[in-house]
């Protein structure tokens, strides 16, 4: 028979696994949509712009001109890293330690839901506002040109909410499990 002790340990142990699992599904959300919107004046004509969605692992931009001429355009990976270069040089590292990050935090945030170690709660409690730093990074580097934060970026937060509650019910569950095996003995 499990006492009432043992039972709330089981509790957290469960809520702590739900939390990851949501926390990474809006955190798989953040890596999917864009982190940021960029309109950029193409030339003299106020209509003319590029308007660039931005990812860690690519970027789509549409090219508006005048009489609505539309051409889209996408790169990836390292052609999407290399394009960047050209304006501005610090950002395709931005863009890589990024992407590390949010694969890592995935992994890392996986890994916990079945392995009930601290270690492994605390990492994506760490990489995801490392994300999110990362991301506000970028968007300050384009100060000149008109930007929006979409909604890859407003996604790291809730996740980011998730992973440290998580972390902190791991701390809980274990401190109970030591509590609970002290008084056994």
């Amino acid at each position: 028979m499990v006492d009432s002790k043992g039972n709330s340990v089981r509790h957290l142990g469960i809520l702590r696994m739900v939390l990851l699992i949501f926390g990474c599904l809006l955190f798989l959300g953040s890596a999917i949509f864009p982190f940021l919107h960029e309109i950029r004046p193409a030339n003299i004509i106020p209509e003319d712009s590029d308007r660039t969605s931005y990812w860690s692992l690519k970027c789509s931009t549409q090219q508006v001109r005048s009489l609505f001429l539309y051409q889209t355009v996408e790169y990836w990976f390292y052609d999407y890293w290399v394009k960047e270069y050209a304006y501005r040089s610090e950002l395709p590292l931005v863009f890589v330690f990024m992407l590390v990050a949010q694969i890592l935090t995935l992994i890392t945030g996986v890994a916990s839901v079945f392995l009930n170690k601290r270690v492994l709660a605390l990492a994506p409690a760490i990489l995801c506002p490392m994300v999110t730093a990362l991301m506000v990074y970028v968007g300050t580097s384009f100060r000149s040109w008109e930007i929006s934060y979409q909604q890859g970026y407003w996604l790291t937060y809730p996740s980011m909410l998730l992973f440290i509650a998580a972390f902190t019910l791991s701390l809980l569950s274990n401190k109970k499990k030591t509590d609970l095996q002290a008084s056994k003995n």
